[in-house]
């Protein structure tokens, strides 16, 4: 198969707009277009991890999907995380805790240290 063109360059990369800059702005595209996101990489223990390894081991296709099932993974929660966020913002916060109960268990698992430290300053598992 093959892999995901982002994970072939190395990394996944989100934009991140904040709560208030979507709702000063009103809308994700006026947000960007004002130079308000901020580019994250996602899960950089993974890729770390990756640079210990030859490359020839790295371009096997078992790996490769191992490694884009790891990343999608990481994706995917951290998408999850701002959702909260913005439940929480709304003052929808019984689906915003149930949520946030829901990744603090799935970082614990995945060992996502990025994800369990921004869930921690968030007083979220204390």
């Amino acid at each position: 198969g093959e892999i995901h063109t982002d994970i072939e360059r190395g990394f996944i990369r989100a934009e991140i707009v904040s709560y208030d800059d979507l709702v000063a702005t009103g809308s994700r595209k006026a947000a960007l277009e004002k130079g308000l996101a901020r580019v994250e990489q996602i899960n950089l223990e993974i890729d770390e991890e990756l640079k210990k390894y030859p490359a020839e081991t790295l371009q096997k296709p078992k790996l490769q999907a191992k490694i884009a099932e790891l990343k999608n993974a990481a994706l995917i929660r951290r998408m999850h995380y701002h959702k909260a966020g913005c439940l929480a913002g709304l003052g929808r916060k019984k689906e915003a805790d149930e949520l946030y109960r829901q990744l603090l268990k799935e970082a614990k698992e995945a060992n996502d240290t990025r994800l369990l430290e921004d869930l921690k300053n968030d007083g979220i598992g204390n």
